[in-house]
């Protein structure tokens, strides 16, 4: 008997993302405008492998760019969508990272340069069970 694949989508949001050189951490659903450095991760609920994170923003940064990188129990992967000055989509289809069922999972942006940061700001994740 062939069992089905474990897969869920994680997601987060900000209202803003800040503005140079700050590291700001996105909050799971529920978690509507929390402190920006206030670390919320949402354990997974499988284990499994992070792809395709998708983010969506209404205003991108200015004149800079941003990256939005998934973390796995406090340390960086290499699932990563970086976001242009003005743009307001970003996605990154061709990193992977295997994560344990409970690991901690968090999404963060980084400015670089960016005067202001990118405004309401969605991301999502799928992580896909073995």
């Amino acid at each position: 008997m062939s069992h089905p694949r474990r897969s869920a989508v994680l997601a987060w949001g900000a209202t803003s993302t800040g503005t140079a050189t700050l590291l700001a951490r996105l909050n799971p659903p529920g978690f509507a405008g929390a402190a920006l450095e206030i670390a919320l991760g949402q354990p997974a609920p499988c284990t499994g492998s992070l792809r395709h994170l998708r983010v969506h923003v209404l205003t991108g940064p200015v004149s800079g760019s941003q990256d939005f990188r998934i973390y796995r129990n406090g340390i960086a992967t290499d699932v990563v969508a970086q976001l242009g000055a003005g743009e307001t989509d970003a996605s990154d289809v061709t990193h992977t990272a295997d994560v344990n069922a409970g690991d901690i999972i968090e999404a963060r942006a980084e400015t670089s340069g960016a005067v202001t940061g990118a405004l309401y700001v969605s991301a999502t994740c799928l992580l896909l069970g073995p």
